[in-house]
């Protein structure tokens, strides 16, 4: 892709431009200086996300309730980037978790089991919010609520390398985060790619702090039908949150892992789909 648009010259460069890149973001997505006025602008861009440079942790901090997108902060660069709030995003990620509620029924376990949303995980570097995430109620007693044991994030008009890198940073910010779940909407053809991921194994050829790459341990791709015509699918059969991954406990008597079966991804594809026909 091509490089991103700057309102003036130079607003980023050495760390913050290597992180940006790394991304590929659309080349319309426009670098913005952090002034006042462009914080509080709600209108960024046309394109799906806007980025603020030299935005320092005290400016961030007062601004937090001006912001119109899914926040992505990173304090040590002074960098923010913003996801614009689109439909789609919103219906996949809202589906999802009703998919999630129901194999929280089936499993007995919905009323204990803990949806935080799309609240924002801070550490000391980064504040990042996901599109939903999950807790057990009773955590271990050295292990905190900082962390969630899954997430969620979903991809509309954004290249697989951002989704991909949005799950490398969960799966390697915390080993009290289990595994990530990501839904790829491609768009134009509607195509839909669910994943779920683990942290990668490092390897002795990376060094000491960069991170390994996520493992994709199962994909299920639906593939839009032209025409009327029924959607194909392909790829594992189903989507499977483990039990004890997801609650920190061994299952017990009717409780069992969360199968999301490819019924259930087509139901929530023919959702997806209804809100892209609707634009």
């Amino acid at each position: 892709m091509g490089s991103l648009q700057t309102e003036r010259h130079g607003t980023i460069a050495g760390r913050g431009r290597t992180f940006l890149d790394a991304l590929q973001l659309s080349p319309d997505t426009i670098i913005h200086e952090s002034t006042l006025s462009s914080l509080y602008c709600r209108n960024y861009s046309k394109s799906a996300f806007a980025i603020f440079a030299n935005l320092p942790p005290e400016a961030f901090d007062q601004q937090q309730d001006g912001y119109s997108g899914k926040v992505d902060y990173l304090s040590d660069l002074h960098l923010l980037i913003l996801r614009m709030r689109s439909r789609q995003n919103e219906v996949a990620a809202t589906l999802f978790q009703g998919l999630m509620n129901d194999k929280a029924k089936e499993s007995g376990v919905c009323r204990s089991l803990r949806l935080l949303g799309s609240s924002g995980v801070k550490t000391s570097s980064r504040q990042k919010e996901p599109d939903r995430s999950w807790i057990p109620p009773e955590l271990p007693t050295e292990r905190t609520t900082q962390w969630p044991t899954v997430f969620l994030e979903v991809g509309y008009s954004e290249s697989k390398e951002k989704l991909k890198k949005d799950m490398e940073y969960w799966l390697n910010a915390s080993d009290d985060v289990r595994m990530s779940i990501s839904i790829d909407i491609e768009k134009g053809s509607g195509n839909i790619l669910v994943s779920s991921w683990r942290r990668g194994i490092p390897t002795p050829l990376r060094t000491s702090s960069s991170n390994p790459a996520p493992q994709e341990i199962q994909s299920v791709k639906i593939e839009r039908g032209p025409a009327g015509q029924q959607p194909t699918l392909t790829g594992h059969d189903n989507i499977t949150v483990p039990f004890r991954d997801l609650m920190l406990r061994d299952p017990q008597q009717e409780e069992k892992d969360f199968v999301i079966t490819r019924e259930d991804l087509l139901w929530m594809a023919d959702k997806v789909w209804d809100s892209l026909d609707y634009d």
